[in-house]
């Protein structure tokens, strides 16, 4: 294992120790800077969604998060207004 793997492995291992003050975290820095992103937590997950307009489209942003799924899930789904 090279140092860094150890590195990363020890700080999600810390993560994951401390899951509830991280999400906390992630879900306030995620409300401040994304207003038009509804954040709620539940359990050891984040879950999110909202609509992004630019332009004259609409992104369907959907969220799932959490430490201890194996990657970060997100949904994508594009509408254009007519």
């Amino acid at each position: 294992m090279s140092l860094i793997t150890t590195l990363d492995n020890r700080i999600i291992d810390n993560y994951k120790k401390d899951y509830y003050l991280s999400l906390t975290l992630e879900k306030f820095l995620v409300e401040k800077h994304f207003d038009w992103l509804k954040i709620e937590l539940k359990g050891k997950t984040l879950f999110g969604n909202g609509i992004l307009q630019i332009a004259n489209k609409n992104y369907s942003i959907e969220l799932i998060y959490s430490p201890f799924l194996p990657i970060v899930l997100i949904e994508f789904t594009l509408r254009i207004n007519q």
